[in-house]
C-alpha cells in the first residue's frame, strides 16, 4: 500500500524516486549507495559524514533539548577564504551520491572552490530527534523549525570551522528547493544567495493544476493527444464500473488489486488516485538522469513509451491496461487499493515501519502545513483522471491519520503562505529553475528576468523534475544545459 499513499501526497517527495527495474515508488528518495559499476574521480568519492548537536525546540530559549542530526560534507574542492554550499535534506534520508558524483552541485563547487554539506532534514532518514514517530512528536517536524536547524548548523558549525565571513549559498530540490529559497528569505544574515530547484513556494489546498500539467506533458508525447483521449475514456469506463459490484469484481480482476475493492467513496477514491498516480509519476520524473545511481538498471518508462503503450492497444483498454503494467507491473505486484488498509499502515509510530521510510512525516508535512493535496478536481476537459479522488479525500486522510480537523487544514496552509510570501516572493540573490514538464513548477515563482533583487526564475522547456541538479548528460536538451550554466553566471557573481 506504500505506493498509494506515495502517490497521493508524496509526488512532491524528493528528486528522486526510488527506482527497481519495471516497478518504481514514485517519490520518496531512496538511501543511494555509490555505485561500483561507474567508478569516478577520486575527489568526488571523498564523502565524509557525521553527526551535529541540534536544537529540538528553536522556540524554547529556555535549557535546550538536544538530539543528533546526520550531515554530509566534501571538502576535496574547498579553497581557503572559499565559499560553502550547503545542500539541504528533504522528505528522506540524506544519500550520500550528490556529493559523491558529478551532479550539479558537485561541477559548481569544482568551479568556485566550494566545500559542499548536506543538512539532513529533522524526522527523515537517521536524523531522528525521538524513538519513533508519534504525532504527539510530530509537532516539532515543521518548516520553521528545519530552517532554524539550518541556520544553527551553519552559525554554530560552518562559521565556526570556514569564518564567520563565509559565503553560504543553500542549495535544494522539490520541497527542498522551497526550503532553500524560504531560508535565504528567513535567515539573509546566515545565507547569502540560494539555488532553488523545481520547488513549491505556493501552499495550496487544491492542487488541481497538477494533473492538468500531467495532461499537458502527455499531450507533447508521439500521439500524445490520443493518449490522453485514450486515458480519459477508459477512466470513464471504470468509473461506471465503481458504481456497482458486479463492476468492482470486474475492475479488482482487471488491476489484480490485493484484494477485493469495497464500495465505500474512500476505497474508490482510492483506487482512482493511484490508477492516476502510475501516470503522474511517469511524468513528474520524465527522462531526469537518474540513471547515474543505477545504471544497470533498465531505463525507467517515461511519456514515449507509456503513451506508446496506450496508444498502441488494439483497444483504449488494452492500451491502458498495458501502460499500467509497464508502470507498475500490477499482475506480479498486485495493486493495493485498501482504503482502511493504507490509514493502519500510516497510523504505525514505530521507526521501523514501511511507512518511516518518509511517507508519515511527510503527509503530516502536507497536512499540518502545505497541502499540495493532487486532487481530480479539474473539468474532463484539461485532465484525464475523472472526479473521483476531490482534495477532500486528501483532507480526510488527515484526520484520519492524524486527527487533524478539515478547518485546521486550511488554517495551517493560510499560514504559510503568509509565513513565506506564497508566488510573491521577496527574497534576494535567488535563482529558481523548474522545467515545463513537471507538474510542480505551477506553484513555484513564475519564470521571470533577473529582478532588481537578483531573483530569476527560468522554466526549462521539456525537462520534468529536478532535472537541473542530475549529472549532465549527451541526452539533455538545450535548455538544461543553458540553465546550469545560468546557475554556474550567479554563482560565479555571488562567490
Amino acid at each position: 500500500a506504500m505506493m498509494r499513499v506515495v502517490v497521493l501526497f508524496g509526488l512532491v517527495v524528493g528528486c528522486t524516486a526510488r527506482y527497481s527495474g519495471a516497478k518504481h515508488d514514485v517519490g520518496l528518495m531512496g538511501s543511494l549507495g555509490l555505485n561500483p559499476n561507474r567508478p569516478l574521480p577520486a575527489e568526488y568519492t571523498a564523502v565524509g559524514e557525521a553527526w551535529f548537536n541540534q536544537t529540538l525546540d528553536h522556540d524554547d530559549a529556555g535549557s535546550p533539548v538536544l538530539w543528533k542530526q546526520r550531515y554530509q560534507f566534501n571538502e576535496t574542492f574547498s579553497k581557503v577564504g572559499g565559499p560553502v554550499f550547503l545542500l539541504l535534506g528533504g522528505e528522506g534520508p540524506a544519500s550520500p551520491i550528490w556529493l559523491a558524483a558529478d551532479t550539479a552541485i558537485m561541477t559548481y563547487a569544482r568551479q568556485v572552490g566550494a566545500a559542499v554539506y548536506q543538512l539532513e532534514h529533522r524526522f527523515y532518514g537517521e536524523s531522528q530527534p525521538f524513538e519513533d514517530l508519534t504525532t504527539s512528536h510530530l509537532k516539532y517536524l515543521s518548516t520553521p523549525q528545519a530552517l532554524a536547524d539550518a541556520d544553527n548548523f551553519v552559525r554554530s558549525f560552518v562559521f565556526s570551522k570556514h569564518g564567520a565571513n563565509t559565503k553560504v549559498v543553500s542549495f535544494g530540490g522539490s520541497y527542498s528547493g522551497a526550503l532553500s529559497a524560504w531560508l535565504r528569505f528567513k535567515y539573509p544574515s546566515t545565507i547569502y544567495a540560494a539555488v532553488s530547484t523545481s520547488s513549491p513556494i505556493v501552499a495550496v489546498e487544491d492542487f488541481v493544476a497538477y494533473q492538468q500539467v500531467v495532461q499537458n506533458s502527455l499531450a507533447t508525447a508521439n500521439g500524445g493527444q490520443t493518449c490522453v483521449d485514450r486515458i480519459g475514456a477508459v477512466t470513464a469506463s471504470i468509473e461506471k464500473a465503481t458504481m456497482t459490484e458486479e463492476g468492482l469484481k470486474g475492475l479488482a480482476t482487471t488491476y489484480n488489486t490485493c484484494a477485493p475493492i469495497q464500495m465505500t467513496t474512500n476505497e474508490i477514491a482510492n483506487l482512482m488516485s493511484t490508477l492516476a498516480g502510475s501516470f503522474d509519476g511517469v511524468v513528474q520524473y520524465n527522462d531526469d538522469n537518474r540513471q547515474f545511481e543505477h545504471p544497470d538498471s533498465p531505463k525507467p518508462p517515461d511519456l514515449t513509451t507509456v503513451c506508446s503503450a496506450v496508444v498502441g492497444g488494439a483497444t483504449p483498454q488494452a492500451g491502458y491496461t498495458a501502460a499500467q503494467q509497464l508502470i507498475t507491473d500490477f499482475k506480479d505486484q498486485c495493486m493495493d487499493v485498501s482504503y482502511t488498509g493504507m490509514i493502519s499502515q500510516m497510523q504505525n509510530t514505530s521507526l521501523q515501519s514501511g511507512v518511516a521510510g518518509g511517507s508519515r512525516q511527510w503527509v503530516w508535512q502536507t497536512c499540518t502545513e502545505f497541502g499540495y493535496f493532487q486532487s481530480s478536481n479539474g473539468s474532463s476537459t484539461t485532465q484525464p483522471f475523472g472526479s473521483l479522488f476531490p482534495a477532500d479525500f486528501s483532507v480526510q486522510q488527515c484526520t484520519d491519520i492524524y486527527g487533524t480537523p478539515s478547518a485546521a487544514v486550511s488554517m495551517a496552509i493560510d499560514a504559510t503562505n503568509n509565513m513565506y510570501g506564497g508566488a510573491d516572493y521577496n527574497g534576494s540573490r535567488v535563482i529558481f529553475v523548474n522545467g515545463d514538464i513537471d507538474p510542480w513548477h505551477a506553484l513555484s515563482l513564475p519564470p521571470q528576468q533577473q529582478s532588481s533583487a537578483d531573483v530569476t526564475s527560468i522554466l526549462i522547456q521539456g525537462t520534468a523534475h529536478c532535472a537541473n541538479m542530475y549529472p549532465a548528460s549527451s541526452a539533455d536538451l538545450p535548455g538544461l544545459t543553458a540553465a546550469r550554466t545560468a546557475v554556474a553566471a550567479a554563482l560565479a557573481r555571488w562567490v
